[in-house]
Formats: C-alpha cells, sequence, structure tokens
C-alpha cells in the first residue's frame, strides 16, 4: 500500500491479488573481526566495539557491543565475535534461517525497545519470490498447478494463470555480494 501520511491522504494499493510473497536472506558465514587488532578497533562489518574502559548501552561490559565481548582481566583482555562462523565452503554468502534473525545478539542494546538482532548485519543479498493472480475468479482456471486459488474460467484461452517472479536484491555499498 502507498500511504502519504496526511489525514486526508488515500491508501491505494502498489499491488493487487499477491498470492505468494518469500524473501530468503543470504548473509556474510564469517562474523565480524578486528581488522587491525594491535592498531585500532576497527571491524569487517557491523558496529565498532567501544574501548575497555567505556560501555555501549547500558546492558553490555565496558569493551563489549552486540557484536565483540571482552574476554580476560587486566592486561589478558581479548575481544571475540558474539556471531558464530557459518558452514560455507567457499565463503560465499549463506541462506539465512528466521530464527538467527531473531535469537540476538540484540543491537544496540538488549534491552532497548528497538533492538535488533546482530545478525542482521551479515545479510549481503536478498532473494525474493512474488506470485499474483488474475483478480476476479472468471479469468482464473480450475488447475491448481497453474492458479493458486483456482477459480471458475473453463477454456484455457479465457483464463490467465499466476506469474511468479524471482528476483535479488544485492547490497551494493557493501561489494559483498556474491
Amino acid at each position: 500500500m502507498h500511504y502519504d501520511g496526511t489525514q486526508k491522504g488515500v491508501a491505494v494499493p502498489l499491488l493487487d491479488s499477491v498470492v505468494g510473497f518469500e524473501v530468503d536472506y543470504f548473509g556474510e558465514p564469517a562474523p565480524p573481526t578486528l581488522r587491525h587488532p594491535e592498531r585500532d578497533r576497527s571491524v569487517t562489518y557491523g558496529p565498532m566495539p567501544p574501548p575497555f574502559d567505556r560501555m555501549a548501552g547500558s546492558s553490555w561490559p565496558a569493551g563489549s557491543n552486540c557484536t565483540f565481548a571482552v574476554v580476560g582481566a587486566d592486561e589478558d583482555r581479548r575481544l571475540f565475535p558474539r556471531l558464530e562462523h557459518l558452514a560455507s565452503p567457499d565463503g560465499a554468502p549463506v541462506r539465512l534461517a528466521e530464527a538467527q534473525l531473531t535469537d540476538g545478539p540484540w543491537c544496540s542494546d538488549p534491552d532497548a525497545p528497538n533492538r535488533w538482532d546482530a545478525d542482521l548485519l551479515r545479510v549481503r543479498r536478498m532473494s525474493v519470490m512474488l506470485r499474483v493472480q488474475a483478480g476476479p475468479s472468471r479469468y482464473r482456471g480450475t488447475d491448481p498447478r497453474l492458479f493458486r486459488n483456482p477459480g471458475t474460467a473453463l477454456a484455457f484461452g479465457r483464463s490467465v494463470p499466476d506469474r511468479e517472479i524471482r528476483f535479488d536484491v544485492a547490497l551494493r555499498n557493501l561489494g559483498l555480494a556474491r
């Protein structure tokens, strides 16, 4: 739907008779890492962890954030990624399960009302499937292989089979989509 946000605005459908819609997310298999651990806190992706003496949010210990945890004490402190390494034989983006995108760790803060799963930082490509049907049932035939919601058209020449399209959306500013 499109809505202009005004009180007198009209909600107008942009696409009607959608009978199928799926989005698959593909993400970076490697967790974020420090690029130059001895020099700075720059990371391969995601937010940089704060210095060891600062907190990022109210729930993360000093030096930690949603993507990195501090392990050790004093001079032996090290940063380790909170995200797991995902199996990928060639390092290509892997399909992310829905559970991975809803189980945490949470950015910006686990207690924040607008928190979001850190695994979303992995996303490099989305694969989208969209299926539409003819609106009136008189244009849809009876064969369930051609029509998600069969209709009443008896002659094939007078029916419009469902159309399904698939396309990928790559996040171009990352330069990592494969």
